[in-house]
């Protein structure tokens, strides 16, 4: 069957090429036009060639030149009046409008004219600057925001497309950490609607109640073209973010145009993947610090213990002369007691602590075991394969000498990769083995510095 040909009901159709060659063969016989536009995002130069967008009140296009033909302090705002003909390559999705000097020199045209250094859009986005006195670059750091706690209620106001969500989702470990409950709101992030969608969804969420609230909205974009982001320059956004109680981060996925709600917001992301992973992090750190460490209760618990054993003292020796003060003895009896349940529940604390921090050793040390047993086995792998071919190709030996020579290198290849197996075997039959926390500290020594499988069994192996 012919590739470019479908046949329906007995009719031959025309390939997507072909309808894409028609409409190049119209936008072709367009011609030349002059039309006046401002620069909207950063001039693209690509060896000689420049690229840049120039926008209306209502549409943009693509414009291509030569980087000879711009004027001088051609750049972002810039009014430009410009004399181009469209072109559209059939492999490309949008047409381009081409600047080219010989059709302007034939007809006495200037191909490119600087109107005004400063269009409507750039006095407009100068204005709202002004306005809310926005900074001049965006902050783009968590903790600089005025957060404090974990952030695990998200607001998402985003597009349709599900990828951006999906990214965000995976970046800031969904799956890892089930505390975090991300509620997704589709409120478009291109053309006129989506201003005020999303200024109403901000909003909505500042006027939920303590406990429902978020503890930071996010607006999430991906990327397109520099026109489409025009939308995040407008005052009816910008306000509604500068007034938000809730921490509003932004994530719209475009480098060289810094939109004005990145300013206004209490924290700014190039994309939805940099959102998560800066979230992420950010709890990360947020639970470290609001736990107390291991020397913490290492501490605590050596203090108590001096002053459990303090107070035992004192009991024990004025136990005779203390029989006539029985307020002060009930006094003492009730603060050793409250000392003591204090003591067992740093015990606690502590054993529980150690119990966790052995676990990650363990698991970190049958992951080292592992990477070593692999490594170590491909290289005897490799020197068994070379003893091979050089005892095949070099010395005049049968196969069977060739077997027997190479069975040595070759089993301690294979017993070297049952490494890890090895490793995982001793530590589910010594898995519940370490009674006291001396034995774990004892351990946790000797496992973090584990790199084979003997290692492991003399670290689990009780004194």
């Amino acid at each position: 069957m012919d590739s470019t040909r479908w046949q329906y009901q007995d009719r031959q159709t025309s390939s997507l090429q072909e309808q894409r060659r028609k409409v190049a063969q119209a936008v072709s016989s367009v011609g030349r036009a002059e039309f006046t536009g401002e620069v909207v995002g950063k001039v693209s130069t690509y060896g000689s060639t420049s690229y840049l967008t120039l926008r209306d009140e209502k549409t943009d296009i693509r414009l291509k030149a030569h980087s000879s033909l711009l004027p001088a302090g051609t750049a972002e705002g810039s009014v430009l009046q410009v004399n181009a003909r469209p072109e559209y390559d059939p492999s490309q999705r949008n047409p381009v409008w081409i600047v080219g000097s010989n059709e302007s020199q034939e007809t006495n045209r200037i191909p490119v004219r600087k109107i005004s250094a400063k269009g409507p859009i750039a006095r407009y986005r100068e204005s709202v600057s002004r306005r809310f006195n926005l900074p001049a670059k965006p902050n783009t750091k968590i903790s600089l925001s005025g957060i404090n706690q974990e952030v695990l209620r998200i607001r998402l106001l985003c597009g349709y497309h599900s990828q951006v969500l999906d990214d965000f989702r995976n970046a800031v470990g969904v799956a890892a950490d089930t505390r975090i409950e991300i509620v997704q709101e589709v409120t478009g992030v291109q053309g006129d609607h989506a201003i005020d969608r999303i200024a109403k969804a901000i909003s909505s969420e500042n006027n939920r109640t303590s406990p429902d609230a978020a503890h930071m909205i996010v607006i999430l974009r991906g990327g397109g073209f520099d026109s489409d982001f025009l939308i995040f320059d407008d005052a009816q956004m910008i306000d509604a973010i500068a007034k938000s109680k809730i921490p509003v981060a932004t994530a719209i996925g475009h480098s060289q145009h810094i939109p004005l709600a990145a300013l206004a917001a209490a924290v700014s992301f190039d994309t939805p993947s940099t959102a998560g992973k800066e979230i992420r992090s950010f709890n990360f750190r947020q639970a470290r610090k609001d736990r107390p460490s291991y020397p913490d209760l290492v501490s605590d618990n050596e203090r108590l213990t001096k002053t459990v054993r303090r107070l035992e003292e004192l009991n024990r020796i004025d136990k005779n002369s203390l029989a006539e003060k029985d307020g002060m003895l009930e006094r003492i009896t009730a603060r050793e007691q409250e000392l003591r349940l204090e003591l067992q529940r740093s015990h606690d604390a502590l054993d529980i602590f150690s119990t966790q921090v052995f676990s990650k050793t363990k698991d970190s040390a049958l992951d080292t075991v592992r990477l070593k047993a692999v490594k170590n086995g491909l290289w005897w792998t490799l020197w068994t394969v070379l003893l091979a071919s050089t005892a095949v190709l070099g010395s005049p030996l049968t196969t069977m000498e060739v077997m027997w020579l190479s069975a040595a290198p070759a089993g301690w290849a294979m017993f070297t990769f049952s490494g890890g197996v090895r490793a995982a075997k001793w530590l589910r039959i010594h898995q519940g083995q370490m009674h006291t926390a001396q034995d774990r500290d004892r351990a946790i020594r000797l496992l973090s510095r584990a790199t084979a499988p003997r290692h492991i069994r003399r670290a689990l192996r009780n004194r």
